[in-house]
């Protein structure tokens, strides 16, 4: 399991790599959207669905409250954007310590 939180503006870029790990590896995708950035956007939502439509079962949407260091032990890997990583350290995230091997995505492009 991949663990997404969508944490800065350029975040939900990283959907396009969720994507990828789903279709071509069968990977199961838990989205963490504390500012409600993928909530507010059409177009996201749109793109989730779509997902969701060939791959059902296959993305977990999460609240806040969801992120313990039980669920962080199951995941397998935390995809977060260098703006992302760098608002986590900011607000001294407690479940930081517990999180699993991080891939910190520099999403310039």
């Amino acid at each position: 399991m991949f663990f997404i939180p969508v944490l800065a503006e350029k975040d939900p870029s990283l959907l396009k790599l969720a994507q990828k790990l789903i279709f071509n590896s069968d990977a199961y995708i838990c989205i963490a959207d504390p500012d409600r950035a993928l909530a507010s956007c059409a177009e996201l939502n749109e793109f989730i669905s779509n997902i969701e439509l060939f791959t059902p079962g296959r993305i977990r949407h999460l609240e806040d409250s969801d992120i313990t260091a039980d669920f962080l032990k199951e995941q397998d890997l935390m995809l977060v954007s260098v703006n992302g990583w760098k608002k986590l350290l900011e607000m001294k995230t407690l479940w930081l310590k517990d999180s699993p091997s991080t891939l910190v995505v520099d999403n310039k492009r």
